[in-house]
This record gives structure tokens, C-alpha cells and sequence, in this order.
């Protein structure tokens, strides 16, 4: 996630944002981070996917999909379990 740090040298403009924050509770930084996505709201929505591209899933069901799946693996016999460590 970008960030950006930002140094108000006002005390007065500190201040203001202060109290705009706590009358819609809300930290500063989150006030600030709204004061940006109103100023420039095209930069703050998310942009959608196009149709053609392939998420994660996707493509990974794709590249294993010859393999046959999960139906076709042997199960492993169960190993007995080692005896828990003595403490003394």
C-alpha cells in the first residue's frame, strides 16, 4: 500500500484538521485520506477488472486442470503417531 507522510507546520491548520476529524470520527490521517478522495474522487475508485483478465484462481485452475484433480489422488495410509517428548 503507497503512503505519504505529510508535515503541517501550521498549528492552526493542525488544529483545524483535529477537529474536522473528531466531528466525523475520524482519525486524522483517515480525515485527510477523505479530504483526497473527495478532491480527486476518479483516483480514489477502484478500477474494475477488465473481463478478459484472469484472477489467481483462475489461472491456476487452468495450468493444473490437465492433472485430473483432486478425485484421482491416492490417500496415504496414516503413519502412527510418535510419542509425545517426556518432560522431566
Amino acid at each position: 500500500m503507497p503512503s505519504i507522510t505529510i508535515e503541517i507546520h501550521s498549528e492552526k491548520l493542525h488544529k483545524s484538521l483535529r477537529n474536522q476529524a473528531l466531528l466525523h470520527g475520524r482519525s486524522i490521517e483517515e480525515e485527510i485520506v477523505a479530504i483526497l478522495k473527495q478532491e480527486f474522487p476518479l483516483a480514489s475508485q477502484a478500477q474494475p477488472a477488465a473481463a478478459s483478465e484472469k484472477g489467481l484462481g483462475d489461472a491456476l485452475h487452468e495450468l493444473f486442470a490437465g492433472t485430473g484433480g483432486l478425485a484421482e489422488l491416492e490417500m496415504l495410509p496414516c503413519e502412527k503417531e510418535a510419542e509425545p517428548p517426556r518432560l522431566r
